[in-house]
Protein backbone atom coordinates (compact mmCIF):
# COMPACT_ATOMS: atom_id res chain seq x y z
CA UNK A 1 0.00 0.00 0.00
CA UNK A 2 1.71 3.33 -1.20
CA UNK A 3 1.76 5.92 1.59
CA UNK A 4 1.73 8.56 -1.14
CA UNK A 5 -1.55 8.08 -2.08
CA UNK A 6 -3.20 9.21 1.20
CA UNK A 7 -2.19 12.99 1.20
CA UNK A 8 -4.61 13.82 3.96
CA UNK A 9 -2.20 11.79 6.10
CA UNK A 10 0.55 13.95 4.77
CA UNK A 11 -0.88 17.00 5.42
CA UNK A 12 -1.85 15.94 8.94
CA UNK A 13 1.18 14.92 10.02
CA UNK A 14 2.91 17.76 8.69
CA UNK A 15 0.85 20.31 10.08
CA UNK A 16 -1.81 20.18 12.54
CA UNK A 17 0.43 17.86 14.45
CA UNK A 18 3.78 20.09 14.63
CA UNK A 19 1.97 23.09 15.09
CA UNK A 20 0.87 21.59 18.34
CA UNK A 21 3.96 19.87 19.07
CA UNK A 22 6.13 23.59 18.30
CA UNK A 23 3.80 25.01 20.69
CA UNK A 24 4.60 22.50 23.20
CA UNK A 25 8.23 22.41 23.63
CA UNK A 26 8.25 26.27 22.71
CA UNK A 27 6.78 27.09 25.57
CA UNK A 28 9.01 24.83 27.52
CA UNK A 29 12.33 26.39 26.84
CA UNK A 30 11.03 30.58 26.48
CA UNK A 31 9.27 29.82 30.24
CA UNK A 32 13.14 28.43 31.80
CA UNK A 33 11.84 25.65 33.46
CA UNK A 34 14.01 23.78 35.62
CA UNK A 35 13.38 19.88 36.97
CA UNK A 36 16.00 17.94 36.11
CA UNK A 37 19.59 18.26 37.04
CA UNK A 38 20.82 16.27 34.01
CA UNK A 39 20.12 18.48 31.22
CA UNK A 40 18.04 15.44 29.57
CA UNK A 41 14.68 16.12 28.33
CA UNK A 42 11.05 15.22 30.36
CA UNK A 43 7.78 15.24 29.19
CA UNK A 44 7.08 15.42 25.71
CA UNK A 45 8.99 18.71 24.90
CA UNK A 46 10.98 20.03 27.61
CA UNK A 47 14.68 20.60 27.74
CA UNK A 48 16.92 22.02 30.53
CA UNK A 49 18.95 24.70 30.06
CA UNK A 50 17.93 25.69 26.24
CA UNK A 51 19.77 29.00 25.01
CA UNK A 52 17.53 30.95 22.80
CA UNK A 53 17.90 34.52 24.14
CA UNK A 54 17.75 37.01 21.28
CA UNK A 55 19.70 40.47 21.35
CA UNK A 56 18.17 41.84 17.85
CA UNK A 57 15.57 41.11 15.46
CA UNK A 58 12.68 38.45 16.13
CA UNK A 59 12.34 35.67 18.52
CA UNK A 60 11.35 32.01 19.54
CA UNK A 61 8.25 33.69 20.29
CA UNK A 62 7.44 35.67 16.99
CA UNK A 63 8.85 32.70 14.72
CA UNK A 64 6.01 30.51 16.59
CA UNK A 65 3.31 32.83 16.33
CA UNK A 66 3.86 33.07 12.06
CA UNK A 67 3.96 29.10 12.32
CA UNK A 68 1.04 28.87 13.99
CA UNK A 69 -0.69 31.02 11.41
CA UNK A 70 1.46 29.08 8.45
CA UNK A 71 3.39 31.82 7.57
CA UNK A 72 6.30 29.88 6.75
CA UNK A 73 8.48 32.21 5.02
CA UNK A 74 8.54 34.91 8.33
CA UNK A 75 8.71 31.70 10.60
CA UNK A 76 11.58 30.14 8.82
CA UNK A 77 13.55 33.48 8.86
CA UNK A 78 12.44 34.41 13.01
CA UNK A 79 14.32 31.23 13.69
CA UNK A 80 17.20 31.66 11.90
CA UNK A 81 17.47 34.70 13.51
CA UNK A 82 17.44 32.77 16.49
CA UNK A 83 20.15 30.28 15.65
CA UNK A 84 22.06 32.79 14.24
CA UNK A 85 22.25 34.41 17.41
CA UNK A 86 21.89 30.88 19.57
CA UNK A 87 23.17 28.11 17.09
CA UNK A 88 22.27 25.08 19.73
CA UNK A 89 18.80 26.64 20.56
CA UNK A 90 16.89 23.24 20.75
CA UNK A 91 13.99 24.38 20.21
CA UNK A 92 14.47 26.75 17.35
CA UNK A 93 16.12 23.43 15.36
CA UNK A 94 13.26 21.32 16.14
CA UNK A 95 10.92 24.16 14.95
CA UNK A 96 12.82 25.14 11.96
CA UNK A 97 12.74 21.45 11.03
CA UNK A 98 9.08 21.51 11.50
CA UNK A 99 8.86 24.42 8.82
CA UNK A 100 10.33 22.83 6.36
CA UNK A 101 8.55 19.51 6.62
CA UNK A 102 5.70 21.13 6.55
CA UNK A 103 7.44 23.09 3.04
CA UNK A 104 8.17 20.21 1.97
CA UNK A 105 11.75 20.90 2.28
CA UNK A 106 12.88 17.73 3.67
CA UNK A 107 16.41 17.37 3.19
CA UNK A 108 16.81 20.46 5.15
CA UNK A 109 14.32 19.37 8.15
CA UNK A 110 16.55 16.40 8.53
CA UNK A 111 19.15 18.40 8.75
CA UNK A 112 17.94 20.11 11.95
CA UNK A 113 16.45 17.35 13.52
CA UNK A 114 19.67 15.20 13.50
CA UNK A 115 21.62 18.36 15.18
CA UNK A 116 18.94 18.70 17.52
CA UNK A 117 19.29 14.82 18.25
CA UNK A 118 23.00 15.73 19.16
CA UNK A 119 21.61 17.59 22.06
CA UNK A 120 19.57 15.81 23.00
CA UNK A 121 18.06 12.56 21.66
CA UNK A 122 15.78 11.69 24.79
CA UNK A 123 13.05 14.31 23.65
CA UNK A 124 9.53 12.63 22.98
CA UNK A 125 8.82 15.30 20.82
CA UNK A 126 12.33 15.44 18.48
CA UNK A 127 11.01 11.50 18.13
CA UNK A 128 8.35 11.85 16.94
CA UNK A 129 8.87 14.70 14.47
CA UNK A 130 11.81 12.16 12.85
CA UNK A 131 9.07 9.51 12.51
CA UNK A 132 6.97 11.93 10.75
CA UNK A 133 9.86 13.08 8.54
CA UNK A 134 11.20 9.68 7.53
CA UNK A 135 7.49 8.11 7.28
CA UNK A 136 7.16 10.96 4.16
CA UNK A 137 10.91 10.43 2.91
CA UNK A 138 11.66 6.95 2.95
CA UNK A 139 8.36 4.93 4.11
CA UNK A 140 6.58 3.42 6.91
CA UNK A 141 8.98 0.67 8.33
CA UNK A 142 11.41 2.79 8.68
CA UNK A 143 9.37 5.70 10.45
CA UNK A 144 8.39 2.88 13.26
CA UNK A 145 11.89 3.11 15.70
CA UNK A 146 11.44 7.34 16.12
CA UNK A 147 7.58 7.06 16.79
CA UNK A 148 8.17 3.99 19.12
CA UNK A 149 11.07 5.49 20.54
CA UNK A 150 8.22 8.89 21.12
CA UNK A 151 6.07 6.48 22.83
CA UNK A 152 8.44 5.54 25.52
CA UNK A 153 9.53 8.69 26.07
CA UNK A 154 5.81 10.34 26.23
CA UNK A 155 3.21 7.23 26.31
CA UNK A 156 0.79 10.19 26.26
CA UNK A 157 2.04 11.76 23.06
CA UNK A 158 -0.99 11.21 21.33
CA UNK A 159 0.69 12.53 17.83
CA UNK A 160 2.98 9.33 18.02
CA UNK A 161 0.53 6.39 18.42
CA UNK A 162 -1.26 8.62 15.41
CA UNK A 163 2.37 8.35 13.29
CA UNK A 164 2.46 4.56 14.44
CA UNK A 165 -1.11 3.69 13.85
CA UNK A 166 -1.02 5.26 10.45
CA UNK A 167 2.56 3.20 9.54
CA UNK A 168 1.40 0.20 11.02
CA UNK A 169 -2.07 0.13 8.78
CA UNK A 170 -0.06 1.06 5.77
CA UNK A 171 2.51 -2.12 6.59
CA UNK A 172 -0.55 -4.29 6.72
CA UNK A 173 -0.21 -4.88 10.81
CA UNK A 174 -3.59 -4.24 11.34
CA UNK A 175 -3.84 -5.22 14.81
CA UNK A 176 -1.14 -3.20 16.12
CA UNK A 177 -2.39 0.09 13.72
CA UNK A 178 -5.87 -0.40 15.60
CA UNK A 179 -4.40 -0.33 19.11
CA UNK A 180 -2.76 2.56 18.53
CA UNK A 181 -5.28 4.87 16.57
CA UNK A 182 -7.23 3.90 19.73
CA UNK A 183 -5.38 5.62 21.72
CA UNK A 184 -4.58 8.58 19.83
CA UNK A 185 -8.70 8.53 19.81
CA UNK A 186 -8.84 8.25 23.74
CA UNK A 187 -6.08 10.94 24.12
CA UNK A 188 -7.86 13.34 21.74
CA UNK A 189 -11.24 12.19 21.43
CA UNK A 190 -12.62 15.47 20.62
CA UNK A 191 -10.37 15.93 17.50
CA UNK A 192 -10.83 16.25 14.02
CA UNK A 193 -8.36 13.31 13.46
CA UNK A 194 -10.36 11.18 15.91
CA UNK A 195 -13.04 11.06 13.23
CA UNK A 196 -10.55 9.88 10.93
CA UNK A 197 -8.82 7.53 13.13
CA UNK A 198 -12.29 5.79 13.86
CA UNK A 199 -13.11 5.28 10.29
CA UNK A 200 -9.62 4.22 9.96
CA UNK A 201 -10.61 1.37 12.84
CA UNK A 202 -13.95 0.68 11.43
CA UNK A 203 -12.42 -0.52 8.00
CA UNK A 204 -9.78 -2.86 9.68
CA UNK A 205 -12.23 -4.41 11.88
CA UNK A 206 -14.43 -4.77 8.35
CA UNK A 207 -11.22 -7.09 7.24
CA UNK A 208 -12.00 -9.07 10.34
CA UNK A 209 -9.12 -7.69 12.87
Amino acid sequence: MNVKNEPFIFSCLAAAILVGLVYGFQHTSVNHMRETSDGKAYGTGHIENDICEVFTGESLEDAYAYFKKQELKKAENAYLNVLSQNPECFSALISLGAVYSTMERLPEAKDLYFRALDINENNAALQQSLGVLIFKSVGAKESLPYFQRAIELDPKLDAAHWGIGNSYYFLGEYERSKFHLRSFVELQPSSNLAKFANQRIAEIEQRGY
